[in-house]
């Protein structure tokens, strides 16, 4: 074998060396029990060999990125020089790669003030960013397929109607969410791919409630059984963010870090729609995420709160998400302008775990039914921008008597638009 082609054999070897590693690579998880007890802060800072291109074999031969989380060791090295200056543990570590950025998570003894460490971190000219470890709630109030008629959500707000133009057919929805029932009569084909970023014994990805009636509003199948979605035809990508405290519970809790990891994720998989049915505090990282997503021309719908709360708002609050509240409790005082983007949230007939069906109240309901109208909007114009989708939305909302948006009078916004 000449000099040549035992180059070409080894550069192939390494090849294969390289794609095995990929492939078995697991996607990063967030252990919520070994959350549960700690004090967590997050730092950032800039790591300019993310999505930097590796060599294997020589110039012109073999090309490859990096894995998605590994991280390089550079930016390893620093996150534990950073914690060992400020007393700190490093409790897990990852590239944001939409940010161009590492991030650490680190553990805070228990006898240091937080505040003290947050402004101390702040002041380290390493550290790009700082801040806590939030916690997200899913906003639910506890309490010719066969059961349409049962779904008056849908005659509501006039989605069949707009079946007539569109149903979401190739529009893609990222769920950012619990797990989901993956194989539920109603949702099994309109999954396409999943990722689970939460690692908790509680409860598994098919058995949590929350994610699978959410999935359920959006995108249940028209097969003659069951119930039909607000999108009969979309693309869903369950991405499991979100947790439940036990098996069977409806509310949910989510973490800066879990969210950060899914939308990160998503934003990489260029969904049409993120569909995110919760709120938490305001929080610098995942607003970093979600403006970056919707600069990307990615359509991002959010739950208000359910009642108000110092803690909750965000990503709601931001001004290019579409902010969604329930419709029962969004009716505007005598004189004034409707105060939110308001969709059905009550009493709201959709998919449940192991195949069944059951009703849900909330704000997570109220967003789903958006989400799976905006699909049906970029199916018939997939050129509309987060803004003008936004627009049109509180077009088809402000003429309407009833206090939802009309899905029909969204449509023939686009179709004659003057």
């Amino acid at each position: 074998m000449n000099t040549f082609c035992t180059k070409c054999f080894m550069a192939g070897i390494l090849w294969l060396i390289a794609l095995n590693a990929f492939a078995k690579e697991a996607f990063f998880q967030v252990d919520v029990h070994a959350m549960a007890a700690e004090r967590l802060v997050l730092v950032t800072f800039p790591d300019r060999s993310i999505n930097r291109r590796l060599v294997i074999g020589g110039p012109g031969r073999g090309y490859r990125p990096r894995g998605p989380y590994p991280g390089s060791t550079w930016a390893k090295n620093l996150s534990e020089e950073v914690a060992r200056d400020h007393d700190l543990k490093v409790a897990t570590q990852w590239p944001i790669t939409e940010l161009g950025e590492h991030c650490a998570v680190l553990v805070v003894p228990a006898q240091k003030p937080l505040e003290e460490v947050l402004d101390d971190l702040a002041k380290d000219e390493r550290v790009a960013s700082v801040q806590p470890m939030n916690l997200f709630q899913t906003q639910n109030i506890h309490p010719d397929d066969p059961y349409f008629p049962l779904q008056k959500n849908l005659q509501t707000m006039n989605i069949v109607a707009a079946h007539s133009l569109a149903t979401g057919r190739e529009i893609s929805i990222a769920v950012i969410d619990t797990g989901v029932d993956l194989t539920h009569n109603d949702l099994s084909r309109r999954i396409s791919t999943y990722r689970d970023f939460v690692k908790t014994s509680q409860s598994s990805f098919n058995e949590e409630i929350h994610g699978t009636a959410i999935a359920g509003i959006i995108a249940a199948q028209a097969n003659h059984q069951g119930i039909l979605g607000v999108a009969p035809d979309v693309i869903l990508w369950p991405m499991r963010a979100c947790w439940t405290e036990k098996a069977g519970d409806l509310a949910a809790s989510c973490s800066t870090l879990s969210l950060a990891i899914a939308l990160n994720t998503a934003i990489k998989m260029r969904p049409h729609i993120i569909n995110m049915s919760l709120t938490g505090p305001d929080d610098p990282l995942l607003r970093r995420l979600i403006q970056k997503g919707i600069d990307e021309g990615i359509v991002v719908v959010a739950a208000k709160p359910v009642h108000k709360a110092p803690n909750a708002g965000f990503p709601a609050n931001m001004r290019d998400v579409i902010a969604v509240c329930e419709a029962e409790l969004s009716v505007p005082k005598a004189g004034q302008e409707k105060p939110c983007l308001a969709a059905p949230g009550k009493h709201i007939l959709t998919t449940f775990p192991k195949g069944t069906y059951n009703f849900i109240d909330g704000s997570s309901a109220s967003t789903a039914h958006i989400s799976g109208l905006v699909a049906l909007l970029l199916e018939l114009d997939p050129s509309l921008t987060p803004q003008g989708v936004r627009k049109i939305l509180w077009q088809a909302y402000r003429q309407n008597k009833l206090p939802v948006v009309d899905a029909g009078f969204a449509m023939k916004l686009i179709r004659h638009p003057n």
